[in-house]
């Protein structure tokens, strides 16, 4: 039966009316306040996603290619360039152990330390905080090169903690100075060093970072800090907070957000204690054309990844299965190109290396629709 004009008008209305209403409460969740924006993570829509056993690669497990948990992944041709601890160790994309880049030592061609590593091309890139120094080497593993960072940057006796390469240069993430003195977070140099510039508007607050504190999306530079659910983005010479990822009554209390990075980590490992998960520790920013992805720890005990809309700031959580009940996500993300990695552990076998789950990023986002 078709409906006259004037009930087509009313209903017309009313949906008007059912859509404005949805607008708005979006509005209230995920609303933007002097160019910071609030998203709700507790009331984000959750999407479950079953991983295919096609999309996992076991990594082989021996004691020369034993990893724990994974800082950084690259992709250089048929290889994966894997940082854990103080190694980056290589497999094939068959999942077999190939070797390691470089080794520990004090010799121009090692490094004593891996405080962070990236590709920029086909080169391997680590970063020795210990030696204030950039260890460079080919895809095989032949020493390059050792670029040396200048002494006291960007003041005396402090150095960057990460480096991370652009086109413009690189960005340092920088450690911390002590109580009686400020360090802003990051700096920005040339590619010769010869211009070291503080980024103004945040300073360190204590010497706990991770290595996968800085996400380049573009010309966009985001940072962010342990167990602190906002995320900052480095415009100039500057840096702003630009969103606050809200976890809700699953979060910590809002005075424990106000205590040091030391007290809110006292905080969550006495919770987990008693048997309650805090959601939060959200890292591991990876980002895909408008689109934000990390993993952060939900009230369940699991990792979940959340999907943010960089335009609309609308945001959406997946929540992983796979078809062993025996497997986990763990946290690590990364996008290269059109693939989403992240990584999953097997429970029935604690000791072995962790699969590295790999799968195309759109079909990946199609899932939630």
């Amino acid at each position: 039966m078709g409906y006259d004009k004037k009930d087509l008008k009313m209903k017309m209305k009313s949906l008007f009316a059912i859509a404005l209403a949805l607008f708005c409460v979006s509005c209230e969740r995920n609303r933007k306040e002097g160019g910071l924006y609030h998203i709700d993570v507790g009331s984000a829509r959750v999407v479950a996603l079953e991983v295919p056993d096609s999309a996992l690669l076991r990594l082989e497990s021996t004691d020369k290619s034993a990893i724990s948990d994974i800082c950084n992944l690259e992709r250089i041709g048929e290889r994966y360039y894997i940082h854990s601890g103080g190694n980056v160790r290589v497999f094939g994309t068959d999942g077999r152990y190939c070797f390691d880049i470089g080794s520990m030592g004090k010799a121009s061609n090692e490094y004593l330390d891996i405080s962070n590593f990236y590709a920029k091309g086909d080169t391997i890139c680590i970063y020795d905080f210990m030696s204030r120094g950039l260890v460079r080497y080919d895809s095989e593993g032949h020493f390059l090169d050792r670029v040396e960072l200048p002494a006291n940057m960007p003041e005396e006796n402090v150095g960057p903690n990460h480096v991370y390469e652009t086109e413009a240069g690189y960005v340092f993430v920088n450690s911390y100075g002590g109580d009686y003195r400020s360090v802003t977070c990051l700096s920005k140099t040339d590619n010769a060093f010869k211009s070291i510039l503080p980024v103004e508007g945040r300073c360190m607050s204590s010497g706990l970072s991770f290595p996968d504190d800085v996400c380049l999306c573009g010309d966009n530079v985001f940072y962010w800090e342990p167990l602190c659910d906002t995320l900052f983005v480095c415009e100039g010479q500057g840096i702003r907070p630009y969103c606050h990822l809200d976890m809700g009554k699953d979060g910590l209390p809002y005075d424990v957000t106000q205590m040091d990075v030391y007290g809110r980590i006292d905080y969550v490992n006495r919770s987990h204690s008693r048997g309650k998960w805090v959601a939060g520790a959200i890292r591991y920013y990876s980002a895909f054309c408008d689109t934000l992805f990390f993993v952060f720890n939900d009230s369940r005990g699991g990792v979940s990844v959340g999907v943010m809309d960089m335009k609309t700031h609308g945001l959406e959580v997946y929540d992983i299965h796979y078809k062993s009940s025996s497997l986990k996500t763990v946290p690590f993300l990364k996008i290269d190109g059109n693939d989403i990695y992240l990584a999953a552990e097997d429970a029935d076998n604690p000791d072995g290396n962790p699969s590295l789950v790999i799968m195309d990023a759109d079909a990946f986002l199609s899932s939630g629709n």
